[in-house]
């Protein structure tokens, strides 16, 4: 069986899992490896035999389990150099090192293309999976949409994009104006309304299934996400259910898979 599938989603941590019945990629280790363990498990697959871990950048929430995971399997880990210059302070994560020297790898049946995200972490990187024929985007924390990302997600079946926050509310929230300005930023996270727009975008370009990821859990709430998207692809003339379908990716939990 072949899927895509989100195993934690939002600024708490983050983690996914692709997949074409033999080979397992895991994208990011943000949440303890006890919980990641959990959820590859919730999918018949032994931690054990997942074959390479991919890493988008070196942000807590996306390597916090890296090298506890590390400990207890041997598998290697691809990011990029500026990523790997700081998971190289990771005593047991650094043994298993892989820097991605290039823009495309393979794994079994597993084809990655690797794109620059624009974040305040060195080298950040998304990924688009081509496996048997379709295609899967992964693309989280960028506070732009990237000339790479649109080239390397061009007609791509299934899209996992960031819908950060809320604007209205991350302005009218506790947080301070400092860190209000760094996620509304160039090198922050995408807001609602621009992974909307984004949405449209690629519902032109053949997108059919978006997964609406990282979600903050104090300036966006699921509902909040999901409207602002249907909003604006319903503007566009794209009925739910007909044109695309659209759901948001659970925070602590594994999300349903996309099977392809």
């Amino acid at each position: 069986m072949a899927f895509f599938a989100t195993l934690a989603s939002g600024s708490s941590g983050n983690a996914a899992l692709i997949s074409d019945g033999k080979t397992h990629i895991l994208i990011d280790a943000g949440v303890t490896c006890k919980r990641l363990c959990a959820a590859i498990r919730e999918y018949s697959i032994d931690p054990g035999d997942i074959s390479a871990v991919l890493i988008t950048h070196d942000h807590c929430d996306h390597i916090a389990g890296l090298d506890v995971f590390s400990k207890y399997y041997g598998v290697p880990i691809y990011a990029s150099y500026g990523t790997c210059r700081y998971i190289k302070k990771l005593p047991r994560a650094a043994r298993r090192l892989c820097p991605i020297d290039n823009a495309a790898l393979s794994f079994g049946g597993v084809d990655v293309t690797v794109f620059e995200t624009s974040h305040d972490s060195e080298g950040s990187v998304g990924f688009r999976f081509d496996v048997g024929g379709h295609s899967v985007g992964y693309f989280t924390d960028s506070g732009r949409i990237t000339s790479s990302a649109r080239k390397a997600l061009d007609g791509v079946e299934i899209l996992a994009v960031e819908s950060n926050y809320d604007r209205h509310m991350l302005v009218t929230g506790d947080y301070p104006y400092h860190l209000q300005r760094r996620i509304m930023s160039q090198t922050g996270h995408l807001s609602n309304d621009a992974c909307a727009e984004y949405c449209a975008e690629m519902l032109d370009n053949g997108v059919r299934r978006m997964i609406l990821a990282h979600l903050s859990e104090n300036n966006n709430t699921p509902d909040t996400a999901l409207t602002a998207v249907l909003n604006v692809l319903s503007g566009h003339g794209a009925v739910e259910g007909r044109d695309f379908t659209l759901t948001v990716a659970p925070r602590h939990e594994a999300g349903r898979p996309e099977l392809f």
